[in-house]
């Protein structure tokens, strides 16, 4: 939530970019889901043609993953707002986990000052600007467009997983109660509605990047939700959990 003390606003980077990831993922696939408030593909305002033609890193997708970058491209301009964007060449491509981290790191580079809990200073009435900034740093390091795909059932599925096997035991090894643990198929049917966030029951003030250091990102890694990857063994290679 932005907050406004005169001076600047302050833009929690780190949950504003994992709910917009959320947000585009519903954006994508035309579901529904909580804080969602942009239109499906078919209802966009969005008219201007996505992605450099001459790019080599583009030119090496295949014609499925080219429409989805080109996709996941107007959906981010639809969810920041901004009209006719401009082409950007892709500097890497990059895994889902790496969003936050990568964003901050570009934004910074831009001039944007970002204290440790990823919250970025946004100079009163550069809003626009700023997002205008953050489509920039997501067209320059988009995620590989095969963990872009539309959020099924079994990403959903997946997360579960990630969170009763990985992400939940290694926050309790930090000391952190998590309560309410729902059952699968209620964290399934009630993910679209009111989705169950682990890391919604740490303290506060705990640093979101020092727990994603510990145990790894809050939306499970790419490689699980798509590549079909063991929970553990992920953290295991990762060096976390």
């Amino acid at each position: 939530m932005d907050q406004d003390d005169g001076r600047c606003m302050r833009r929690g980077l780190a949950g504003t970019v994992f709910l917009a990831a959320v947000a585009l993922s519903c954006v994508l696939s035309a579901c529904s889901a909580p804080g969602a408030g942009s239109p499906a593909p078919s209802q966009t305002t969005n008219s201007a043609s996505y992605g450099p033609t001459d790019d080599p890193l583009v030119a090496k997708l295949s014609p499925a993953d080219r429409a989805i970058y080109e996709k996941t491209l107007a959906g981010w301009a639809d969810v920041f707002g901004v009209v006719s964007p401009p082409v950007y060449r892709v500097i890497r491509f990059i895994n889902p986990e790496e969003r936050e981290t990568v964003q901050i790191s570009c934004l910074t580079a831009a001039g944007y000052s970002a204290d440790e809990q990823g919250g970025i200073a946004v100079p009163p009435g550069q809003k626009q600007a700023f997002n205008d900034a953050t489509y920039k740093c997501l067209a320059q390091y988009p995620v590989w467009p095969r963990y872009e795909k539309p959020w099924g059932r079994a990403q959903t599925e997946a997360q579960y997983e990630w969170d009763v096997r990985a992400y939940i035991p290694c926050l309790q090894k930090l000391g952190y109660t998590i309560t309410d643990k729902p059952s699968k198929t209620v964290f399934v049917d009630t993910w679209n509605s009111t989705p169950f966030y682990p890391f919604a029951q740490v303290d506060p003030g705990v640093n979101e990047f020092d727990i994603a250091a510990k145990c790894g990102p809050q939306q499970a890694p790419g490689a699980v939700l798509y590549d079909g990857v063991d929970p553990v063994k992920w953290q295991r290679e990762a060096g976390v959990g």
